[in-house]
């Protein structure tokens, strides 16, 4: 796409021209330094990291230099024994990471799948809660967190990255739950994309599926590719397909991209000081960028794969959680994601967007206990057991309880009917239904 192209190059001049400009006329202050600060930027204090949940990758893979194995020590959240043990497998080829809590005979797994730009640690308000009913995996995608991250380009699109997702969960899946009706996904961001392509190309694997913030892909093309304002709007992805360039970006000012990331949390005051040092680590190692941003360099928001074409209708029941303050994705997006769904409940969060699963999470945490029929995961005092699972009726565990409409068919009045029946409330300032 020619135009496309063209407002790349000039987004890439532009931030050139910002960079050297600041270089030159910037005269770095404490106060700066304090804003951006990382305390990963020097290595001192460097400890080997072995054994520990956050094994180093590079002794087992030829992609990094022998003196990566030193690893400075992580935060200590990110070893809280409540968020789960720190696991690895191999999957087509590649070594990936995830998280494991609630571990129990009987218990269905809930796969939990993290946006771009982040990694498992995004889930860590909503796992202690889950984990009281369910078996709950947090995965590292490819290229993010402590999964390994292959130097190619093309090793990043989103068929191979389903594939990946699809492999795991045939791998993980426990046989004795999850057999019948497969794993449930609960996916946000970039993640949701993943989740989408995984329910239509496996929809066997899967019981259910949560999408926070994640339109279907097919409504995002059709307002990124017919919407001029998309272009300028979503400039920094079209920075991040430049080579090298982008990696370069988000390093300078002391890993700026940590900062700008988590600004709606920090000036929000949801996320410590600690989990923020969390994210400054994630991202403090050679290739944690350039994996992650590979990623946005494979995210075909313009729709040029598949330009004029349908996608078929989703059979697997789904829960979509829509933020309304979201300036790049709105609300309507999630509106128009029933068109190709059997059977949705969307629900607003009023005030979220891309960061609903930290500043919602009360929020989306009940929306989940309703989906799922487990409102014990509510009740702090609650513990379960193998037992509760064990003496369960498969009849209990019902497909969609919330989702109550009719089956249709792939028509254009099925579709309306989908838009229809799209069960759709709002979170008050208190989280309450109004």
């Amino acid at each position: 796409m020619c135009f496309e192209g063209y407002l790349t190059l000039i987004c890439a001049v532009l931030v050139l021209f910002y960079i050297f400009g600041r270089r030159l006329i910037r005269t770095r202050t404490l106060s700066s330094f304090q804003k951006n600060r990382n305390p990963y930027s020097k290595c001192s204090n460097v400890v080997p990291v072995k054994n520990g949940s956050h094994k180093d990758l590079s002794s087992t893979n030829g992609f990094y230099p022998v003196e990566e194995t030193m690893k400075i020590k992580p935060p200590s959240c990110l070893e809280d024994p409540s968020l789960g043990v720190h696991k690895f497998i191999k999957i087509q080829g590649v070594k990936l990471h995830y998280v494991e809590a609630g571990s129990g005979r009987g218990r269905p797994t809930l796969l939990l799948i993290h946006g771009v730009l982040d990694f498992w640690f995004t889930w860590r308000k909503l796992v202690p809660a889950l984990s009281r009913r369910f078996r709950v995996i947090c995965l590292d995608l490819r290229g993010c967190g402590d999964s390994e991250k292959p130097l190619l380009r093309n090793s990043y699109s989103l068929p191979i990255v389903g594939e990946d997702v699809a492999a795991f969960i045939r791998s993980v899946g426990d046989p004795v739950r999850d057999g019948a009706g497969g794993v449930s996904l609960v996916c946000t961001g970039y993640g949701g994309q993943v989740g989408w392509w995984v329910a239509q190309h496996y929809p066997g694997l899967l019981r259910k599926m949560v999408q926070v913030h994640a339109p279907h892909p097919h409504v995002l093309r059709s307002y990124f590719y017919t919407s001029i304002r998309s272009y300028y709007k979503l400039w920094p992805l079209l920075l991040a397909r430049m080579p090298a360039l982008p990696e370069w970006a988000a390093s300078e000012d002391n890993l700026c991209l940590v900062s700008r990331l988590l600004e709606p949390l920090l000036n929000n005051k949801d996320i410590s000081d600690e989990e923020v040092d969390a994210y400054y680590y994630n991202f403090s190692r050679t290739g944690d960028l350039t994996g992650a941003i590979h990623h946005v360099r494979n995210w075909d928001l313009w729709g040029t794969t598949e330009k004029g074409s349908t996608p078929p209708i989703l059979s697997t029941p789904t829960l979509l959680l829509m933020g309304d303050s979201d300036p790049y994705i709105p609300l309507e997006a999630g509106y128009k994601s029933a068109e190709y769904v059997e059977r949705i409940k969307t629900r607003v969060l009023v005030g979220g967007g891309s960061w609903s699963v930290v500043t919602h999470s009360d929020a989306v945490l009940e929306e989940l206990a309703i989906f799922f029929g487990e409102p014990r995961i509510l009740d702090d005092r609650y513990c379960s057991s193998d037992d509760d699972w064990d003496n369960r009726d498969d009849d209990q565990d019902s497909v969609c309880d919330d989702v109550d409409s009719p089956t249709r068919g792939s028509g254009i009045v099925g579709r309306m009917m989908g838009a229809g029946l799209s069960v759709v409330s709002r979170w008050n300032s208190n989280n309450k239904l109004q």
